[in-house]
């Protein structure tokens, strides 16, 4: 099927209507939640080297924290934070911990409406970042998350990818952390037909001899509306037009896209995640395919972690927030929910989300880009007059 107004007027259910934070639902980039097997409690050790002070602040907190005894936290999807708490509660069994999942935007509506009845229910968050800085900060939700770090091992810049600064996604740089940092590549090739150094940017796509040979998921939400809002941004829209368009590329989704890709009508795939990918190189059909590293098309997208004010156990949280972010936290998030750290002495657990070391990539999470992606978004839906 031809990219068109035809096209796109019989897809049902696919339209990104609203807000773009509908267009980025964690489950738009990964495949399931396949979790690994649980491996038994590992108690993570927080040393600190050489800090008495920091080390004292630490044993007061975890005193503080234990007199509480309770955490809430608000997450949304993935049952591998249940397995992340569980190795924080075998480090620190004094607190219990309690973990209430979202699949949905409804917790904006869930936490007003308990405000408004004078309940505090939760004490952190790792959720959607648009509207937990969109509407979070503009409801009052969040405390100053920047202030309660203190750890020597966290706040290091040379432990963060960009610094630690820089992983905050609000235009503030205090309430949404970016903790996690997967490059999501949007194209996939035939290696038997597109051969390595061929295409190096998106301006290689508008090769001619590429007409005709791409096959895209909706680049009005998910993965096709991040790369072209990434295009869009380095390259303007007419290179966007030029890939929507003017190559004439099929539209696929699901096994159709890999399918398309695997068995050949398309060498190019827009949309194909590696874990989707999986089932078929088990089965030895998906040797000739791989993932271009392009970061004028390529975007990283994941979860924001916040502290909510007003809570009922700052310490605690506070606890958390500070063990979560060391080395041995973030390897914890990261094998259990099956994404990468953005921490750099963190193992990946995803070999084809690592990215070019020192290249910036499209961050759709970040508070700087939502306009510049929901403008992309009219312009693409105006394109394909849907």
């Amino acid at each position: 099927m031809k990219l068109g107004r035809r096209a796109f007027i019989g897809l049902a259910g696919t339209a990104a209507a609203g807000a773009t934070a509908a267009a980025f639902g964690r489950d738009r980039f990964f495949g399931g939640d396949q979790l690994p097997p649980a491996a038994g409690p590992r108690i993570v050790s927080t040393p600190f080297s050489g800090n008495a002070s920091a080390r004292q602040d630490w044993e007061a907190l975890v005193s503080e924290a234990n007199r509480e005894a309770t955490l809430f936290i608000l997450v949304r999807g993935q049952g591998g934070y249940r397995r992340v708490t569980t190795e924080f509660q075998a480090a620190f069994p004094g607190i219990d911990v309690q973990v209430y999942t979202e699949s949905s935007n409804s917790w904006l509506d869930r936490v007003r409406s308990e405000r408004r009845s004078g309940r505090y229910t939760y004490d952190l968050g790792f959720l959607q970042p648009e509207p937990a800085i969109v509407d979070g900060l503009k409801d009052g939700f969040w405390a100053t998350l920047r202030p309660l770090v203190f750890r020597p091992d966290v706040t290091d810049d040379a432990a963060w990818r960009g610094g630690f600064t820089s992983r905050f996604l609000d235009t503030r740089g205090q309430f949404c952390f970016g903790w996690e940092f997967q490059v999501q590549h949007a194209y996939a090739v035939d290696s038997r037909v597109v051969k390595d150094g061929e295409i190096t940017s998106a301006r290689d796509l508008l090769d001619p001899k590429w007409r005709g040979k791409v096959i895209t998921s909706d680049p009005r939400l998910g993965t096709g509306l991040a790369s072209a809002s990434n295009v869009a941004k380095q390259h303007g829209n007419d290179v966007v037009k030029g890939l929507l368009v003017d190559q004439r590329p099929a539209l696929g989704g699901g096994n159709a896209l890999i399918d398309a890709l695997v068995g050949g009508s398309h060498p190019i795939a827009l949309g194909v995640r590696p874990r989707s990918l999986q089932p078929y190189r088990a089965r030895g059909e998906a040797g000739h395919i791989r993932f271009l590293d392009l970061p004028d098309t390529d975007f990283v997208s994941g979860t924001g972690l916040l502290v909510f004010n007003n809570t009922a156990h700052p310490a605690a949280a506070r606890l958390f927030l500070n063990w979560v972010l060391t080395r041995g936290g973030q390897a914890l998030m990261a094998q259990h929910l099956l994404t990468n750290s953005a921490r750099t002495d963190v193992e990946p657990f995803e070999k084809d989300g690592v990215g070019q070391p020192g290249k910036p990539y499209y961050e759709v999470d970040r508070e700087v880009n939502y306009a510049h992606t929901a403008a992309t978004q009219q312009f693409v839906r105006g394109l394909l007059g849907t």
